[in-house]
């Protein structure tokens, strides 16, 4: 199972292979959502699906810590694959997990016991607020086991494995699609549970997912199988978890920063009235799917320049950075094209609104241009994190986000109202792109590279 040395000839064959269950992968994670919202508001009416969009935020907001914590688990495991060091890989495994488990719940608990406060401060109105502590309640529970998920799969991806979490996605999916409708309409003996069934279902479903995965890892007897040897190494180890975290930090804070400045934003919708949050939630679900395919391509960039570092073979990481950035180029603007002619046959899976879609469909057209160079600047920060440079990059992201995102959001929406909201974001990234490839350019890529364990 250990990795083997690519060329530079076949780096491309090996990167599309990767990247592709990657892409479907997190694909299949937007879909889980969208089929949440799509049978909220077709089965519950528009106040339901608002609910679900009102938490949304609050949601990314919260699994950002893990999120970006699993980026720097990805780097450093990945580096000890490529050096075919399996037990520091496991080290860094049971270390990254226990941590994992551990945020999950002190979130859960923070989250539950405050999330009332916190939709009331995001001025979400009576009838949508119930709603949303609802589903809201059930989901933030649920935080343990969807950190474990995280970590899982971002360790496995590290080893060259973006298959097994593509399998675990799909038969989350599966009981979402199942479950929830069942769970809303109290189909098959079940009880009805109204907007909650969609967390209930997404729950269930990571449940099972993981139980096929721990099965699946056994029964191949891979080196993170979750055994005795991987329970003894599940006790922090304060060395590990301070460098995961410190290369953790770029992403997390982005994540962080960036769900604050939408759960800002959303305030600023909430004024808008109901429709409109419906209207910013239905974009945010299509935007997913531009989005992910360029996100996921820079999550194949961490890993192989991880590997190629690990390795010891510096030189192919400018053939890594140059194969990622024009396949995020492609895959995001195509994402970005089928968004715009198809948006208006697609919104009406959402709702039936028609006020909604309208609103929609001009949002749409707003916001799909900011996919296209958000996955581009995401290229470039992935390869300069996975080599251990953070600050430059975490500084110039959380520059743009805190101090241009929300202020042209404001500003612009003065003028447009909430089509001025949404117009804030590609200019934000726009922004990024420039300070971070100027960074790239002129300043990374004179540096020497070093492997970080």
């Amino acid at each position: 199972m250990n990795p083997a040395r690519p060329t530079i000839e076949d780096l491309w064959k090996r990167f599309v292979l990767f990247a592709i269950p990657l892409v479907l992968g997190n694909v299949l994670q937007a879909m889980s959502g969208t089929l949440n919202t799509i049978y909220a508001g077709r089965l519950l009416g528009v106040t339901s699906y608002a609910g679900i969009a009102v938490i949304t935020p609050v949601l990314v907001f919260l699994s950002a810590f893990v999120l970006g914590f699993g980026s720097g688990v990805s780097i450093l495991a990945g580096q000890a694959w490529g050096a075919k060091n399996l037990s520091r890989l496991r080290e860094i495994a049971g270390s990254a997990l226990f941590a994992g488990i551990a945020l999950g719940v002190a979130l859960a608990l923070v989250g539950v016991c405050t999330g009332d406060r916190v939709l009331d401060w995001m001025g979400t109105s009576s009838e949508v607020l119930q709603h949303a502590i609802r589903y809201g309640q059930v989901m933030v529970g649920s935080l343990p086991l969807v950190f474990t998920t995280i970590v899982a799969a971002a360790l496995l991806r590290a080893t060259g494995d973006s298959k097994t979490p593509l399998v675990v996605l799909a038969i989350s999916s599966a009981v979402v699609l199942v479950l929830t409708p069942a769970l809303m309409l109290g189909q098959i003996g079940l009880p009805a549970m109204g907007v909650s069934s969609a967390a209930w279902a997404t729950t269930t479903g990571t449940c099972i997912a993981l139980a096929w995965l721990a099965w699946r890892l056994r029964r191949r007897n891979h080196p993170l199988a979750p055994n005795l040897a991987l329970l003894r190494a599940m006790w922090p180890n304060p060395s590990l978890l301070w460098t995961i975290t410190k290369l953790g930090i770029p992403t997390g804070l982005f994540f962080v920063v960036g769900s604050m400045a939408d759960v800002a934003l959303m305030r600023f919708v909430n004024g808008f009235g109901t429709h409109a949050t419906a209207s910013w939630g239905v974009v945010n679900q299509i935007l997913s799917y531009v989005q992910f395919p360029g996100l996921s391509i820079a999550i194949a960039a961490s890993v192989f320049t991880s590997q190629a570092i690990g390795r010891g073979s510096p030189e192919q990481v400018r053939a890594v950075t140059h194969t990622a950035l024009w396949t995020s180029l492609v895959l995001s603007s195509m994402g970005a094209l089928l968004a715009v002619a198809l948006g208006g046959q697609v919104l009406v899976f959402f709702t039936s609104d028609e006020r909604v879609v309208s609103m929609a469909k001009d949002l749409i057209w707003i916001a799909v241009p900011g996919s296209v160079i958000l996955g581009i600047s995401s290229v470039l920060t992935a390869v300069m994190r996975a080599s251990g440079t953070v600050l430059w990059p975490t500084l110039i992201s959380l520059s743009v986000l805190a101090f241009f995102l929300v202020p042209a959001g404001w500003a612009l929406s003065q003028f447009f109202d909430v089509d001025g909201l949404r117009m804030a974001y590609p200019l934000t990234y726009l922004l990024g792109l420039a300070l971070h490839a100027g960074f790239f350019h002129f300043v990374w890529k004179q540096r020497p590279l070093k492997k970080l364990i």
